[in-house]
């Protein structure tokens, strides 16, 4: 809504929404609005600060104080904690995201933890996510819980459905 100065090529500017079209239009359009940012001509990078809201897709969500856009490599990264929810689905926890826009690579790291709908809780080091392919992977330190029992590896994998993103099969 304003721009507050420009200096060393960078332009701040205060109560920011950016617009991210897909690559073609059957891609979701993604916004990222912020109470500050700041875009580098130079580098084409936008740091956004302060109540930063990132919608990772039609329903998905994600909430922190910090995110970087790059609009070269088309890619979002928050390095300090971030909350996430996809409405009637999940929500959750991890202390840093980076969402390459492009691959459709959702990737949350140190100590994330899902909660879904279904009670299933899911907790790791790393959780990837891939919309386009329709599965997630988690590594270190996996456990998973549901009302009727848990299990914990190294390790875990799941296929998931289209439109639900329910898992249909879990290693």
């Amino acid at each position: 809504k304003t721009n507050i100065g420009f200096l060393d090529n960078r332009n701040k500017l205060e109560d920011v929404v950016i617009t991210i079209h897909g690559e073609n239009d059957s891609d979701p359009v993604r916004y990222v609005r912020s109470r500050t940012c700041s875009y580098d001509q130079k580098t084409d990078y936008i740091g956004c600060t302060g109540s930063v809201d990132i919608q990772l897709d039609e329903t998905t969500t994600a909430h922190t104080e910090e995110v970087t856009y790059s609009h070269a490599e088309r890619l979002i990264v928050s390095t300090v904690p971030v909350r996430f929810e996809r409405p009637g689905s999940a929500n959750g926890s991890a202390n840093a995201l980076e969402y390459s826009i492009e691959h459709g690579l959702l990737k949350l790291t140190g100590t994330v933890k899902i909660h879904t709908t279904r009670n299933v809780d899911l907790e790791s080091a790393v959780v990837v996510f891939q919309e386009k392919e329709k599965w997630v992977h988690a590594s270190g330190g996996v456990l998973l819980k549901s009302p009727t029992g848990w299990i914990r590896g190294m390790q875990a994998h799941a296929e998931l459905l289209a439109e639900s993103y329910k898992p249909t099969k879990v290693i």
